[in-house]
């Protein structure tokens, strides 16, 4: 047999020092976990359909996490309603410019954006149920139940809808 330093062949090679083997991801077991913060985001043109579509990819980056059906169901629900929201209240010279959704896992806490540029809202703080007799205006509302925390900021850049929920209920 021939040894060849370098060519992995320590175990056979009295001069070469064996090669530690790992599988990834390696951590030793004296290291801490550090927080992770992963994400997704999306850009479509301003219409339902590809609103629903960013929804639903967002939807399907969350489950492969794995949170439970219900967080889904609440977060899937939160961005169609805010997708929708910047969609129906946009001008036809509004609808020219592309809006984002995004969802992001960090520090505990599942955060959903979506940042469009209409003319925005005045966000109202706390808001009433819904009067049941009206076939619109249950967006925010739902919103709101959903989530843990809910905040809107207007600005010249972009309106943005920022969507929170804690990261209580995993599958896995």
């Amino acid at each position: 047999m021939i040894f060849v330093p370098g060519r992995g062949n320590a175990r056979h090679c009295p001069w070469e020092k064996p090669r530690l083997k790992f599988r990834l991801p390696y951590r030793p077991r004296s290291a801490k976990l550090l927080p992770v913060s992963r994400s997704k985001s999306i850009t479509f043109p301003c219409n339902v359909a590809a609103g629903r579509a960013a929804g639903l990819a967002l939807r399907q980056f969350l489950a492969e996490q794995g949170f439970s059906d219900d967080v889904l169901f609440a977060c899937e629900l939160s961005l169609a309603e805010a997708c929708n929201n910047a969609v129906h209240h946009a001008t036809p010279d509004q609808r020219q410019q592309s809006v984002t959704a995004e969802a992001r896992l960090n520090d505990g806490w599942i955060e959903l954006t979506v940042i469009d540029h209409t003319n925005g809202f005045d966000w109202p703080g706390t808001i009433p149920p819904p009067d049941p007799n009206i076939n619109a205006g249950r967006g925010l509302y739902l919103i709101q139940s959903m989530m843990d925390e809910v905040s809107y900021t207007r600005s010249a850049s972009g309106n943005r809808m920022q969507m929170r929920k804690r990261m209580v209920d995993r599958e896995r």
